[in-house]
């Protein structure tokens, strides 16, 4: 957007390059009265008005087409940022109900390792089974189509 407008002083060499007709009057301001030399009928003057408000259109509407992708990939942020936090609440209340005594918990499952016994329990694995599905749904938001 920003490339699109021009200052004065741009619209002023524009002018001066295109029509040599412009002149500057002492008090530093250009006056053109006359039309560009390849529209000097008025029947080509009102196509170049169509053309240049169809132009316009086109922008407008292609601008109206951002703001519309813009506020679909608001709307995933967000539901991709509720979606973490509550997959890392999940995590949290899952680490807990596993390790309840932190270091002693992994102690106690290392010596059941040792013993010969899984190191996890099937009570955990459903628990864990449970953070793989939540993990899929925040994937399917992650990798929904944005249009």
């Amino acid at each position: 957007m920003i490339d699109l407008a021009y200052t004065l002083v741009e619209l002023k060499s524009r002018i001066h390059a295109r029509n040599p007709l412009a002149f500057v009057e002492p008090d530093g301001l250009t006056r053109d009265f006359s039309p560009p030399d390849d529209c000097r009928n008025l029947r080509e003057l009102k196509q170049r008005g169509l053309l240049v408000l169809a132009m316009i259109d086109r922008v407008k509407e292609r601008l109206l087409q951002l703001d519309i992708l813009e506020a679909r990939l608001r709307e995933l942020i967000l539901s991709l940022e509720k979606a973490t936090e509550a997959f890392c609440h999940e995590a949290r209340i899952i680490r807990r109900e596993i390790y309840p005594f932190g270091v002693f918990s992994r102690l106690r499952r290392g010596v059941r390792v040792l013993w010969g016994r899984a190191y996890f329990t099937l009570r955990d694995m459903e628990r864990i089974s449970d953070l793989g599905i939540m993990t899929s749904h925040v994937l399917k938001i992650a990798d929904s189509p944005v249009m």
